[in-house]
């Protein structure tokens, strides 16, 4: 996964990934990307 040599805390869900770290949510619910959010760190703490 490309994403791991970015960061370590990607999670892969059934919508997409999303990393609280880089700050970012990717919604590719057909393995393709449809939207993306990004956002400031630690906003959703």
């Amino acid at each position: 996964m490309e994403f791991a040599k970015i960061t370590d805390d990607m999670i892969q869900d059934e919508d997409g990934y999303s990393s609280v770290k880089l700050g970012m949510r990717l919604f590719c619910p057909d393995g393709q990307v449809e939207n993306a959010i990004f956002y400031k760190q630690h906003y959703y703490d």
